[in-house]
């Protein structure tokens, strides 16, 4: 699953206000924990995008300062921002209180420590009104999905990544670890599988296209296509115009079962 860092770009669209703080809850003497070790130690349910009614059309950045006790329970979470931003806060926190760590260790022992983390808080979903019923994923069906990631004003990494019955299919363009074409053979059953996941969070009902009206940020294409039916999906800042989340997740899950970030950051073990 590719996890972009909660830094960057966005921080421009802040509405502009007074930076505050959202202070309350215990303190705990705690170990600081690193940004990338936190990320490998998140338990699902875990959101960095959350759906808050009070934001409209774009998107509000909270940082959240954690205390993680030994056994990965969050118990005392604060959250800065600007004002616009925090004054969300009372309905973010529960979710936030309710997240998971597996336990991080300090000198070889499980330990409370400290993590800093963003959420990014966006419009909420708008579910389809019109549904239109997905074709069956049969025992021998012909699947093929694909997700495509370009470029930005920016390193946003651009490839193209295509899952079907037979085989994984990789073309990384630029901003990628590994450029130009790399395929695997795959198991048959599990990409169907996979495809089941696109019937179960209806992907057939939902909009052609979520753009927000911004600039320089990357689209993000989503299709499947199940013996011949095929949906497609086009994903520009679609979660600041109300995209529901489950195309977010089926992003996510493409890119998990191709394990394309071998193949995006590159390095030592890719093949």
């Amino acid at each position: 699953m590719i996890r972009m860092k909660r830094t960057g770009f966005v921080c421009i669209l802040f509405v502009a206000g007074t930076m505050i703080s959202a202070q309350g809850g215990v303190r705990t003497a705690a170990k600081a924990i690193d940004y990338e070790t936190a990320v490998k130690h998140e338990l699902k349910p875990h959101r960095s995008l959350i759906p808050v009614e009070g934001v409209r059309g774009g998107s509000k950045r909270l940082g959240l300062r954690l205390t993680v006790s030994a056994e990965g329970a969050v118990v005392d979470a604060r959250a800065s921002g600007y004002d616009d931003a925090v004054a969300l806060w009372p309905k973010v926190k529960p979710e936030v209180m309710g997240w998971k760590f597996m336990p991080f260790e300090v000198n070889g022992r499980a330990a409370t420590v400290q993590v800093d983390e963003e959420v990014e808080l966006r419009t909420p979903e708008v579910l389809p009104t019109k549904h239109v019923t997905s074709p069956e994923v049969g025992p021998e069906s012909k699947v093929k999905i694909t997700l495509s990631r370009s470029g930005c004003y920016g390193w946003c990494p651009a490839y193209t990544v295509s899952i079907t019955t037979e085989d994984i299919a990789y073309f990384g363009e630029r901003y990628v670890g590994v450029t130009g074409a790399k395929s695997e053979p795959v198991d048959a059953a599990k990409a169907r599988e996979l495809a089941k996941k696109f019937v179960a969070a209806d992907f057939y009902s939902m909009d052609e296209e979520y753009v927000a009206n911004v600039t320089d940020l990357p689209t993000y294409t989503l299709s499947i296509d199940i013996d011949g039916h095929e949906k497609k999906v086009m994903d520009y800042a679609g979660t600041w115009v109300g995209m529901p989340q489950a195309i977010k997740e089926l992003e996510a899950a493409v890119d998990e079962f191709a394990r394309t970030e071998r193949w995006v950051k590159g390095g030592k073990g890719t093949r």
